[in-house]
């Protein structure tokens, strides 16, 4: 795996769901949502400004979408 905020958002290197979750996204209840970047790895969510800022958009998206009031 690579990152996960929470138990809303995995971000993976490939674009294909893991063949077995992890026990904690499988635990994780809705909403949650599966963010892939492309062409990242986990260590490149840390300092590869384009990675860190796709990973961050995805998850403004998403907590916007489903924490606001």
């Amino acid at each position: 795996m690579s990152c996960w905020s929470g138990s809303a958002a995995q971000v993976r290197k490939d674009q294909s769901r893991p063949s077995r979750p992890t026990a904690g996204w499988e635990k994780a209840a809705e909403p949650k949502e599966l963010a892939v970047i492309d062409g990242a790895t986990h260590i490149d969510l840390y300092d590869r400004d384009a990675h860190v800022t796709a990973a961050v958009d995805r998850l403004t998206a998403f907590f916007t979408a489903h924490l606001t009031r």
